[in-house]
C-alpha cells in the first residue's frame, strides 16, 4: 500500500478483497482503501480505469465516488471516498423494527441511485448490490459504496470474472453474466431485508427475484415509477378505481411534492431522533461523552424543534451526570424559553456551578424556584422524574460545597 495513506483499521472483507479506513498523509483526510487480490492484474486495472472515467462525470452525493487506483505486485487498490453512517445491513440487524418504518422511503431511494447507474450512456452496471454496501447518513439519506465490481455495459454480457455475493446475485450472475437484469435482481433480495410484513414490497421483492430474467421488471425505472406512483396514492389516501387514478395521475405527480418531502424527511428525523435520545438514556458513564458529543454533530442536521429536544437532553446529562457546566451553559444557551420555561432556572444553575462560587444565594433561591415551577406546572410520573432531578442537583451543590 502506498505510503501517502495509513491504515487506521480494517472494514471488512469478503472473497478476493480487503476494505480499510485509511487517512491520507498529505491532507488528513479518511478515505476507504479496497484491496483486491487478483492474477490478472491488468485486466483489473484497465476494467477498473474505464469505470472511474465514467464514475468521476456523476455529480452525486449519493455514490461514493473512486478518487484514485493504483497497484502493487500482486494487488489492485482503489481509494474511495469514505461515507460516514451506519451500514443498512446493520441497521437491519440491530433496529429491525425502525428498518421497518423507513422501508419505503429507503426503497425509493436505493432504486433512484440504481436508475441513475442505468441511464448513464453506456449504462452502469453495479453487480455487488447488497445491503452493506449502502449507508444510512445521519441526516437519512442514503449512500452507495464500493464501485469496485461495477462495470460499463458492453456488447458482451460475460463477465471474465464472476462478480457478486451469494444470495444477492440472480442465477445468470453466478455463471459470468451482468446486466441491469441482474442488479433489478439484486435489488430485490436488498430490499427483501428492509420489511418482511408490507404486502406491497413483498409483491415488488416477487417480481425482482423471478428466476427466469424475462419475467422480472425490465428496467429499474419501471420499478421506479411502481413505487412513487404507489407512495402517492397512499399519501393522499385515495381508494380509487383504475380510472380515477388515470384521470388523477397528472394532479398526483405534481400537486404538493414538496410538502410530500417535506413530511418524509420530518418522519425520519423524528423517528432517528427518538432512537438517538433513547441511546443517550441507555448510555453508560465511560461512553457519555462521546455520544453527547455525536449527538451535537447530528442535531445541526436537524430541524429547530428537533435540534431543541436534543440540545435540551444533551443539557441536562452535561450537567447532572458529566458535571461539565460550561458545556451545559452553553447547550441551554441556545434554547428557546418559550418552548422551554425551565432552562431560565437551568442556565442560572450551570452558570453558578461552573463558576464555584463562594456565594452561593443566587443557586439557592434558583433551586428553590426551580422546585416550585415543577410542583406548580407538572403533573405525575414527570414531576417525579424532575424533582428526581433538582434532588440530583442539590447533591451537586452539597459536594461542591464539602
Amino acid at each position: 500500500m502506498k505510503d501517502d495513506y495509513r491504515i487506521i483499521r480494517s472494514l471488512g472483507k469478503g472473497g478476493m478483497s480487503r476494505v480499510f479506513l485509511a487517512v491520507d498523509r498529505r491532507i488528513a483526510r479518511k478515505w476507504t482503501i479496497k484491496e483486491i487480490c487478483c492474477n490478472d492484474k491488468e485486466y483489473i486495472l484497465n476494467s477498473i480505469y474505464r469505470e472511474v472515467s465514467l464514475l468521476k462525470e456523476i455529480e452525486n452525493d449519493r455514490i461514493a465516488k473512486i478518487v484514485d487506483v493504483y497497484s502493487d505486485d500482486n494487488n489492485v487498490f482503489l481509494v474511495m471516498e469514505y461515507i460516514e453512517g451506519t451500514a443498512l445491513s446493520d441497521i437491519c440487524r440491530e433496529r429491525p423494527a425502525f428498518a421497518a418504518r423507513m422501508a419505503r422511503k429507503w426503497i425509493i431511494e436505493i432504486a433512484e441511485i440504481l436508475d441513475e447507474l442505468h441511464s448513464m450512456s453506456p449504462p452502469v452496471i453495479y453487480r455487488d448490490l447488497k445491503p452493506s454496501n449502502i449507508i444510512v447518513k445521519s441526516n437519512g439519506k442514503l449512500s452507495l459504496i464500493d464501485f469496485g465490481a461495477a462495470k460499463i455495459k458492453s456488447d458482451e454480457p460475460k463477465d471474465i470474472y464472476p462478480t457478486g455475493t451469494v444470495n444477492y446475485s440472480a442465477p445468470e450472475q453466478l455463471e459470468g453474466y451482468t446486466d441491469e437484469l441482474t442488479d433489478i435482481y439484486s435489488f430485490g433480495k436488498t430490499i427483501e431485508k428492509l420489511s418482511s410484513n408490507d404486502i406491497f414490497i413483498k409483491k415488488i421483492v416477487s417480481d425482482c427475484i423471478k428466476e427466469d430474467r424475462s419475467e422480472r421488471p425490465q428496467s429499474i425505472n419501471s420499478i421506479l415509477k411502481r413505487l412513487r406512483l404507489h407512495r402517492n396514492i397512499k399519501y393522499y389516501g385515495l381508494q380509487t378505481t383504475l380510472i380515477i387514478i388515470i384521470l388523477a395521475a397528472a394532479v398526483l405527480y405534481s400537486v404538493n411534492i414538496y410538502g410530500l418531502k417535506k413530511t418524509e424527511a420530518e418522519s425520519y428525523h423524528f423517528e432517528l431522533t427518538k432512537e438517538k435520545l433513547e441511546r443517550l438514556d441507555r448510555a453508560a458513564p465511560e461512553e457519555l461523552a462521546s455520544v453527547v458529543s455525536e449527538m451535537d454533530d447530528y442535531s445541526e442536521s436537524c430541524e429547530n424543534e428537533e435540534r431543541g429536544r436534543i440540545k435540551y437532553s444533551c443539557a441536562k446529562k452535561a450537567l447532572i451526570e458529566l458535571n461539565d457546566y460550561e458545556l451545559a451553559y452553553k447547550y441551554l444557551c441556545e434554547l428557546d424559553t418559550d418552548k422551554y420555561p425551565d432552562v431560565k432556572y437551568l442556565r442560572i444553575i450551570s452558570e453558578e456551578l461552573s463558576k464555584f462560587s463562594d456565594e452561593p444565594e443566587r443557586l439557592n433561591k434558583t433551586l428553590i424556584e426551580y422546585k416550585k415551577y415543577i410542583e406548580n406546572n407538572e403533573n405525575g410520573e414527570q414531576k417525579k422524574d424532575d424533582l428526581a432531578y433538582v434532588a440530583s442537583l442539590l447533591v451537586l451543590e452539597a459536594e461542591r460545597r464539602q
